[in-house]
């Protein structure tokens, strides 16, 4: 599963940063940072950072003109994804620079759960679908159907699509 997360920037003057970021969750990856959160918790600490990076920083965002992602061409170092007890995000600097930029949403305990039991499904979404995304991959075949009506971005109704013809 790949989540396209929107992403900021520490400096308002600075606009060459990239404006969106492809992460892949697989079932290893989420247990992991569902375990570094519970160590937050345990150490009680303010958060915990691991070398991460996402699969893809992008030029551009995603938007209702352009379905097209173009990778960044620009150099960032320290990636990492900082673990808080509840959520995590993904955040680098621009390469010789103080200039940081990361995932402006992030990723929190609940919704790592309820993606675990459909991680392993080949699916790509913008985070701001996720609600969508969820209700589609947790209703059932018998269902799937009656949600046609009520979806309304294009994520959604391309996994629907996928899934209501893996289910016939």
């Amino acid at each position: 599963m790949k989540i396209i997360f929107n992403v900021s920037c520490n400096d308002e003057y600075f606009n060459e940063y990239p404006q969106s970021a492809l992460v892949t969750f697989t079932k290893e990856s989420i247990e992991r940072l569902l375990s570094l959160m519970d160590k937050v918790k345990e150490l009680n600490v303010f958060r915990i950072c691991d070398w991460d990076s996402p699969d893809l920083w992008f030029e551009n965002n995603l938007s209702e003109n352009s379905k097209d992602l173009k990778e960044w061409d620009g150099v960032s170092e320290c990636e990492m994804v900082y673990i808080y007890s509840d959520s995590a995000s993904w955040y680098a600097y621009i390469k010789n620079s103080g200039i940081k930029f990361g995932t402006y949403d992030s990723m929190y305990r609940d919704m790592l759960n309820r993606i675990l039991k459909f991680v392993d499904e080949d699916i790509t979404f913008h985070i701001d679908n996720y609600n969508e995304i969820i209700k589609v991959c947790e209703t059932s075949k018998k269902e799937l159907p009656i949600l046609m009506g009520s979806l309304k971005s294009e994520d959604a109704k391309t996994i629907f699509s996928k899934r209501l013809k893996k289910n016939s």
